[in-house]
């Protein structure tokens, strides 16, 4: 036995990687690949081509060169990328409606020209100049991701990543080398299914004026399909028995417009009653096991059942801030949306980047019953973070707590989910 030596496997990985983007392809495509390293090599240099028999062998030629020779210039591959993208937006027989796209795949941070996160992500906002997005995927370990995720959420984009403990175990063994590269091969494959089909662009959600407050984000650039859009915010009048929503996004050349009045009290009736069920399911669960902590949990998820709504719209606006605290251009604007979120964090009782958990071993009273657990509420000071950690996302529990809360979330969001639309309405 022996371990396989790290930069060959990313970069058989990276080679599997663009393997399957390259498969997942449509025939309407246009395509090109470049690679960077100490040098940027464009594979066709005078601009995008399209998905042709040819044109995908010559691809698979171009990948199968590659070999790792030190160094990763971000900075370059990004800056020649969109120029190349640009060209392609600019010419008039490019369908104007087209989406448009960056897949940049990286195992390195940057070593070779500009290497300064900060310079590279002004770079890449010139660069792109809000006419494509930008999505990032990480491999390994050695991989700066919080420039990869900031890169990704100022230009429309996401991240991906793709740690080495996904694949430690096979790094254990020679023979193992081909089953790391599958894992990767797979992860790439799922989050291609995610953005290789754009169905709609430029979706706006808008509503009757003055009928909700307080809404998440509404306007998305892309929709692809597989994916879903939600979007939460608070009712003006809460006795109002429909909400007329308007929902438009252009696909191809056409601009489409979808129109609905959501029925609010068949929507409130459907609610408290799969609140009621899941809720009698908890308790149900608790009674079994016949802990007092389980009891305690029964009492907890039948608050967060309750109010299940709206901690569904502090959740994603803890997201956001958490998002546009990354793109923060002032220490005041970044400020400003560390205590929105931190607030949002305690009050809804999210674990997030901002805030601390606080747990105490139960006390057990004479007669075998545990006793009631403190309520502990860390001040706003004390659970504000100065550090940044590359998830930004609000903190999930493990084990049969996140697996009884899961199902209770999928109980109740079943009864909100909009099927004929794909998008999920929650009001509060």
């Amino acid at each position: 036995m022996h371990r396989i030596n790290p930069n060959l496997l990313y970069c058989l990985q990276t080679k599997d990687a663009l393997f399957t983007i390259l498969r997942d392809l449509r025939p309407a495509d246009h395509f090109n690949f470049i690679s960077f390293s100490n040098k940027i090599k464009v594979w066709q240099p005078n601009g995008l081509v399209p998905v042709t028999p040819l044109n995908v062998r010559d691809a698979k030629k171009f990948i199968y060169t590659l070999v790792p020779n030190g160094g990763t210039n971000i900075d370059g591959a990004i800056q020649t990328g969109s120029s190349l993208l640009r060209d392609y937006l600019s010419d008039p027989n490019t369908s104007l409606n087209s989406v448009s796209l960056i897949i940049f795949l990286t195992d390195g941070r940057p070593t070779i020209g500009e290497t300064q996160s900060a310079s590279i992500l002004g770079n890449t906002r010139s660069a792109v100049h809000e006419k494509f997005c930008i999505f990032t995927i990480g491999i390994g370990n050695d991989v700066d991701y919080r420039l990869l995720e900031r890169m990704a959420l100022e230009n429309c984009g996401m991240m991906r990543r793709i740690s080495e403990e996904a694949d430690a175990s096979a790094m254990l063994k020679g023979e193992s080398a081909a089953a790391a590269v599958s894992a990767v091969s797979l992860l790439l494959s799922r989050f291609y299914d995610e953005i290789g089909t754009p169905l709609l662009s430029d979706i706006r959600i808008n509503y009757t004026q003055n009928s909700v407050s307080y809404v998440t984000q509404k306007l998305f650039t892309n929709y692809f399909n597989g994916s879903e859009i939600i979007v939460a915010g608070k009712l003006t009048n809460q006795s109002a028995e429909s909400l007329h929503v308007q929902v438009t996004g252009s696909n191809n050349d056409r601009v489409i417009t979808l129109e609905t009045d959501v029925p609010l009290q068949r929507l409130q009736i459907e609610t408290e009653k799969h609140v009621k069920a899941a809720s009698a399911a908890v308790a149900a669960g608790a009674k079994a096991v016949g802990s007092g902590v389980m009891q305690g949990l029964d009492s907890s998820l039948g608050s967060v059942a309750e109010d299940f709504v709206e901690h569904v719209w502090g959740f994603l606006s803890i997201k956001e801030g958490l998002r546009s605290r990354l793109r923060s251009q002032t220490s005041k604007e970044r400020e400003d949306h560390i205590q929105q979120a931190t607030n949002l964090s305690l009050t809804y009782h999210f674990l997030t980047p901002l805030t601390n958990m606080v747990v105490e071993k139960p006390e057990v009273l004479a007669d075998g019953t545990m006793a009631a657990a403190p309520t502990i509420r860390p001040a706003a000071d004390e659970a504000a973070s100065p550090a940044d950690t590359d998830d930004e996302q609000p903190q999930k529990l493990d084990g049969k707590l996140r697996g009884q809360i899961s199902s209770l979330s999928n109980k109740i969001g079943e009864a909100l989910h909009q099927d004929s639309y794909q998008i999920r309405f929650f009001l509060f």
